[in-house]
């Protein structure tokens, strides 16, 4: 039966979303959200008094339950009978991270280890685990300087095996009861198919793994703690596990799974992709030159390469861990949206909220408008972005935010205005360590909730870059993403735009035809374009001399930033 349509979810931090999307033109039938049912644990929900500093912790029940609630929404909304739905694929934040048990049960959910705080789901963000890996960087530079090329030369916390190796320092009880330490992407494909499946990119780009080599050698494990030697094997699921692409396919939805979600049993389940990676595919962007800018809690900056460079401080350097046939590059930004949310809760005075009910808006559109008002450096503000670390191209979460120039007559408004120049200045100094490698960063598409929300945001990243962004209206990219990438696994005799084969070996060149080919049809084509105002990025240039100047020297050069971090309990 050829099928005509395909599902793509996206699972980021706080909420999961969904759509329904047709085959042939990529016609978003209906969508839907769902916030999670817990959200970010606290210590009470853990049985703790207090947490250490840089813990974040979630329940990974919470991603089944929205699983459910969002096909269910679906197939309700649209009135689409599930039999002619053909495939779907996920992507999440990386890396989050859980242990379960041999039946896939998360280790929070039984008795014995429901006051254990390692046994519930580490977020992305989870950044206490940063002294392991830093063990890590310096034991890759003795076993394994290629790889550790891959991911920048510094291995970071938000990567799977630091938050794994520090669940063994910390809790035995749960690291020995654990049978694996998934991905929660990975935890949801092995649930949906029955099988052990392992997410390519996401081994990739966040779990020391190469398609050829596998994981880093026994050597390195042991030189850590003799009991971690086989850990790939004994703890990852190396050794039996399939290791599936994006574009490739999984497997089907088990009888039970189907039942619950209320789709067919034939459904095929393609390999996942990392959050901000999906949205590639949905944006019409296949090929090299492109960037896209995912903006949200934090932001991703994703570009692909014909060639590989070795760039410092990048998240991660894999080969077609993105697109097929290409060198999928990633850097980032680990505070955007949550920076802002933390100066909104924290820092803005009540005559500030009050004035924003009186015109009837929300605190973030008052404040953007009052900002709009001011002309760069104006203020007499600069910030570094880092309220949850640098993430590129320094990769060090024990730096922390700094706003340079406060005074007695500094407004909430000019605060707010040098936050967003800080996000923006941060992109561009990532741009220029990218371009002095040779690799030209044509064309900037952005997406995310808000690039659609704050059009000054979005005007100040071109006035900074000196590069005109291109913002997709599309709200829910990176789940459309999935949705096309679920049509290049589908194979063309059942309406997809894969090779007629289900099974067996392809070229590359068939896979990134595939997805080309998914792309041209169903990508997104609703956008405008913020173009750099001229003198405005005249005065950016001058002011990003004196940010790089900070960048510099808090990032490189003055500790006092990870000391004050050390102190803090």
């Amino acid at each position: 039966m050829r099928k005509k349509y395909v599902i793509g979810l996206d699972f980021g931090s706080l909420s999961a979303r969904g759509v329904l999307v047709a085959l042939n033109n990529g016609k978003i039938l209906t969508e839907a959200v769902t916030a999670y049912k817990r959200g970010i644990l606290s210590a009470t929900d853990v049985g703790s008094k207090e947490l250490p500093p840089d813990t974040v912790l979630v329940d990974a029940m919470d991603y089944w339950y929205a699983l459910r609630q969002l096909t269910g929404k679906l197939i309700e909304q649209s009135g689409v009978d599930p039999k002619e739905i053909g495939a779907m694929g996920i992507d999440f934040t990386a890396s989050t991270v859980l242990p379960v048990d041999r039946n896939l049960i998360p280790l929070s959910e039984k008795a014995e280890y429901r006051w254990h705080f390692h046994a519930y789901t580490k977020l992305w963000k989870h950044h206490s685990a940063s002294p392991w890996a830093e063990q890590l960087t310096e034991l890759l530079k003795k076993y394994d300087r290629e790889l550790l090329a891959v991911y920048g030369n510094r291995i970071s916390a938000e990567c799977l095996i630091p938050k794994v190796l520090e669940i063994f320092e910390k809790d035995r009880k749960v690291y020995d009861g654990a049978a694996y330490f998934l991905e929660a992407a990975d935890w949801l494909l092995c649930k949906l198919t029955g099988k052990q499946i392992r997410s390519a990119s996401f081994a990739l780009c966040k779990g020391l793994w190469r398609e050829k080599q596998g994981y880093p050698e026994a050597g390195l494990f042991a030189e850590i703690a003799p009991e971690l030697e086989n850990i790939p094997e004994q703890k990852l699921g190396a050794k039996n596990a399939l290791y599936i692409y994006p574009w490739e396919k999984a497997g089907t939805l088990t009888e039970e799974a189907a039942e619950e979600l209320k789709l067919c049993a034939d459904t095929i389940v393609t390999g996942a992709q990392m959050d901000a990676h999906a949205g590639l595919p949905a944006l019409g962007i296949t090929d090299a030159g492109k960037v896209l800018l995912v903006v949200g809690t934090s932001t991703g900056i994703i570009f692909q390469g014909k060639s590989r460079k070795e760039i410092q401080g990048l998240c991660s350097i894999a080969d077609y861990c993105d697109l097929p046939e290409l060198i999928g590059y990633a850097a980032g930004q680990a505070s955007t949206g949550d920076c802002l949310e933390w100066f909104i809760k924290n820092s803005v005075p009540g005559y500030c909220q009050e004035q924003a009910r009186e015109a009837g808006k929300d605190i973030f559109s008052w404040l953007s408008e009052q900002a709009e008002k001011l002309k760069p450096g104006q203020n007499g503000l600069l910030a570094l972005d880092w309220w949850n670390g640098n993430r590129s191209c320094l990769a060090d979460q024990e730096l922390s935010g700094l706003i340079l120039g406060l005074g007695l007559e500094t407004r909430p408004e000019e605060i707010y205005r040098a936050l967003l120049e800080a996000c923006a200045f941060g992109v561009k100094r990532i741009f220029k360590e990218v371009e002095q490698y040779g690799i030209p960063l044509k064309e900037i598409h952005a997406c995310g909730g808000i690039t659609q929300k704050n059009p000054l945001f979005m005007q100040i990243y071109a006035d900074v870059t000196g590069k005109k962004i291109i913002v997709h209206r599309c709200e829910q990219a990176p789940a459309l993403g999935m949705a096309i990438y679920a049509a290049a696994a589908l194979p063309s005799v059942k309406g997809g735009y894969g090779s007629g084969a289900e099974e067996g070996p392809q070229t590359e060149a068939v896979r990134h035809a595939a997805l080309s080919a998914a792309s041209a049809n169903m990508q997104s084509r609703d956008f405008e374009v913020y173009t750099p105002q001229e003198e405005y990025h005249r005065v950016y240039e001058s002011m990003g001399e004196e940010f790089d100047r900070l960048y510099d020297y808090f990032g490189m050069e003055n500790h006092v930033m990870k000391k004050l971090k050390q102190r803090q309990w």
